[in-house]
């Protein structure tokens, strides 16, 4: 049998969860929904409504309460058999269970950072003039967040993953003039905005996994409490706007509907809905970390599409570029492992395998030492028999 080549190690797949088609389907629905918006009069430079954005982005979040109202059903006619994306319970009157006005006040806190980010994000749009590479930045936040309030430990994969990201992103910017004085003239504004946005949405993520993990509230029951609280405050800021005339005036956005842009308010609040459902269960199967890939697809496939207004080298970087931060991601979160250097010592899989030898050894150390058995009132005590020396019986 020929002996297996060690090189064709260097580089395995670590462990794959069998819902990790989620992540693909709801880049789908990113992708489609960044389609839609550019059909909107909600981006269009002269004639933005980033509040009634927020609005058609909220009433999607509150339709989950039709989630809310099924689970209730389910538990008066006592259906212990759930779904395990939809409906995931926790241990049955678990002890650290929060009462509902506290899942009401978490809730409220991150629609906060939700409604600041999201109205931040709609007044300066992000187009391809304007773009930066970001996920360094995204990367470091959610690793600070996650050390914070996770407890999540950072080992040396996750470090080699950071840098590399980070240096990449820096490398994109350069290489496609991004940093030039005339854009940082420019577009600082959204610069600064943009990287202010990646710090509120990485708290955000690491919220959601924090409350659904140490504060035992349910994936649907934070769209649905998150989605009330933006609506409320949607509308509220809108009323003041709308009063004042600046940003966002409710009538200017009434006198210039037509069929289209209700169609297209419609169909944004279904999207926004399935695509915070998805989000959430994302982050509850597996870490905020696997949001970067969502997002960092249809993020790409915009880029790929407008190649053609970059030269012909900067484009082949950025290929490139895609390619090594795509992979450098996948090792963060554990989906292919670099077996050299020590780099996958401490990923999940190979703890949990430490660990499961380690019991097997303690198991086996437990029967070797253990010279007693105790059977109901009954010690007996084992004791070692001395073979006798075989020399000794063949002189005799």
């Amino acid at each position: 049998m020929p002996n297996k080549c060690k090189k064709c190690n260097y580089i395995t797949i670590g462990q794959i969860n069998k819902y990790i088609f989620l992540i693909l389907l709801e880049s789908i629905f990113i992708f489609v929904k960044c389609i839609i918006e550019e059909e909107s009069k909600f981006i269009e430079e002269d004639n933005s409504h980033p509040i009634i954005y927020n609005i058609s982005y909220s009433l999607g979040s509150s339709l989950s309460f039709i989630l809310f109202i099924i689970y209730n059903i389910r538990n008066k006619i006592k259906i212990n058999k759930t779904s395990p994306l939809f409906f995931r319970q926790n241990n049955i009157n678990n002890i650290n269970e929060i009462s509902w006005k506290k899942k009401f006040l978490w809730n409220l806190l991150i629609s906060i950072i939700v409604f600041i980010s999201s109205t931040l994000n709609a007044i300066f749009w992000i187009n391809d003039y304007n773009y930066i590479n970001t996920w360094g930045f995204y990367i470091i936040f959610l690793s600070l967040f996650s050390y914070w309030l996770l407890e999540n430990k950072i080992y040396k994969h996750h470090y080699v993953g950071i840098i590399t990201i980070v240096l990449l992103g820096l490398l994109y910017n350069i290489i496609t003039n991004k940093f030039t004085i005339d854009n940082i003239k420019n577009y600082y504004i959204i610069y600064l905005t943009n990287i202010l946005n990646v710090i509120l949405y990485s708290l955000e993520y690491v919220l959601d996994k924090y409350c659904m993990y140490v504060k035992y509230i349910k994936s649907y029951e934070i769209v649905f409490y998150q989605g009330l609280c933006l609506l409320v405050l949607s509308i509220i800021t809108l009323i003041i706007t709308t009063k004042i005339g600046s940003i966002d005036i409710f009538w200017d956005y009434w006198e210039q509907k037509d069929t289209k842009e209700i169609i297209i308010f419609v169909s944004l609040t279904l999207i926004n809905f399935i695509i915070n459902i998805l989000f959430l269960i994302i982050i509850d199967i597996f870490t905020p970390f696997h949001i970067i890939l969502v997002d960092l697809f249809p993020e790409s496939i915009f880029l790929l599409l407008s190649i053609d207004e970059f030269d012909l080298l900067p484009a082949i970087f950025t290929v490139i570029i895609f390619i090594i931060e795509v992979f450098m991601i996948l090792v963060f979160i554990e989906i292919i492992e670099l077996n050299f250097l020590g780099l996958s010592t401490m990923t999940k899989k190979n703890i949990e395998l430490t660990a499961k030898l380690e019991a097997m050894e303690d198991d086996i150390n437990d029967v070797m030492i253990k010279k007693k058995i105790i059977l109901d009132e009954y010690e007996i005590e084992l004791n070692d028999i001395q073979k006798p020396d075989e020399k000794v019986i063949s002189d005799n």
